[in-house]
């Protein structure tokens, strides 16, 4: 990853990479980013953990309904801090809070578009970074994910298995680590109500859901670039305007 502030450019090394290539830088760029990127997005993630868990005393599977719903709105929130720290511009929690990166009249239809994708960390840059509506829309995630659909599904299923051993190792460690709480309890987690067992579960649930998305959205976020230095070369655009800028 380049690290070039010189003419506040992109920066990242973009070159044409496989789309698995990609998705590993997409995770270096989450790590590299990681202290900043909890200002902004801890506080929104903490929102919606607060509103899940409140959601937990209508149902044990309430919770992890609420955050799969709320995954596209907290994805408005990483992609837009991934965006400005990819040219090496500043990021707060304020500019996310003030802007209409979470609060937007056309902004429902969108959410309920992406939660529905199998792709949706990839096309999630099309909609918000390009402003495409309608057929521009269509047209534009068709080319994009021309040919790599299944890489970008692939990459979508492998972090929701992820998540979901995640939770599961965060629920067992715990009732490991808790003498008066036997191991019998596991087992009846999803028909039972009673007991500790379905608020742990819900817990565990909700962390490892909005831990692992900013990885997820940042491969996402990676392997769209990939795509248009694949399609558009943008390497070459770089060098040019830098070279114009210097």
């Amino acid at each position: 990853m380049a690290a070039d502030t010189a003419h506040g450019g992109l920066q990242l090394a973009l070159r044409s990479r496989s789309m698995f290539e990609a998705l590993d830088l997409g995770t270096r760029l989450a790590w590299r980013e990681w202290p900043g990127l909890l200002r902004v997005y801890a506080p929104v993630a903490l929102f919606v953990a607060i509103i899940a868990l409140a959601s937990g005393l209508l149902s044990s599977w309430a919770p992890w309904i609420v955050v799969w719903f709320c995954k596209p709105w907290l994805d408005r929130v990483l992609l837009h801090f991934y965006a400005r720290r990819a040219f090496a511009q500043p990021c707060t929690l304020a500019d996310v809070l003030t802007g209409p990166v979470l609060f937007s009249p056309r902004l429902w239809p969108q959410l309920l578009a992406a939660r529905l994708s199998p792709w949706r960390a990839m096309v999630q840059p099309v909609m918000q970074l390009e402003g495409l509506r309608g057929p521009a829309l269509a047209a534009r995630k068709k080319v994009l994910l021309g040919g790599c659909r299944g890489a970008a599904a692939m990459a979508q299923l492998a972090w929701a298995h992820l998540e979901a051993w995640l939770a599961c190792a965060l629920a067992i460690a715990y009732f490991w680590a808790d003498p008066f709480s036997p191991m019998s309890q596991l087992i009846p987690w999803i028909s039972s109500e009673e007991g500790s067992a379905p608020v742990v579960l819900a817990i565990c649930q909700v962390l490892a859901a909005l831990v692992l998305e900013p990885l997820s959205l940042a491969g996402g976020f990676m392997m769209y670039l990939n795509r248009r230095v694949t399609l558009e070369s943008w390497d070459i655009e770089q060098e040019v305007r830098d070279a114009f800028a210097a």
